[in-house]
């Protein structure tokens, strides 16, 4: 009997570009960091995910877009592009936006820490749409935190 394939836990960390506005009218090109991550390949999670692939997106660190435009006013052409583009099913991928912890005062000793927020999409036409959000919690949100540590191996 041949061996199931494990699919990698992380299936994209790097730079994702879309396009906002109309042809013809108004054309802007924005850039940020996505992950895409396997969640139901994370080994020791006590819970099952009914949406177990997981898109990550964050702002691009010292990099402000024109026109201040945000991951959250976003999220839906983000979204609707990374399920084109890596083709996943929209209906099993939860997107998160992650705000990268910041660091500030005098010698910078005031901490926020890293904070990630859900986007619930209604879709339409092959487009996700009107987003509700909730911050996230635990058990997820530390499992995304080890997930996104520098040098950490996620597909073993």
């Amino acid at each position: 009997m041949a061996e199931r394939r494990r699919m990698p836990i992380a299936l994209y960390n790097g730079p994702f570009e879309w396009e906002n506005g109309a042809p013809g009218i108004y054309h802007q090109r924005w850039q940020c960091h996505i992950h895409i991550f396997n969640l139901a390949q994370v080994p020791g999670l006590d819970f099952k995910l009914i949406r177990p692939m997981a898109v990550v997106a964050a702002a691009l660190s010292g990099h402000d877009q024109p026109g201040n435009m945000s991951i959250r006013s976003s999220a839906g052409q983000i979204l609707t592009r990374a399920c084109d583009d890596f083709h996943l099913d929209p209906a099993r991928v939860i997107f998160i936006e992650h705000v990268e912890q910041r660091w500030f005062g005098r010698n910078e000793r005031r901490h926020i820490p890293d904070r990630f927020f859900v986007g619930n999409f209604r879709w339409h036409n092959g487009r996700a749409m009107y987003p509700h959000w909730q911050e996230l919690e635990d058990p997820l949100k530390t499992t995304l935190l080890k997930l996104l540590q520098p040098g950490e191996k996620s597909d073993e």
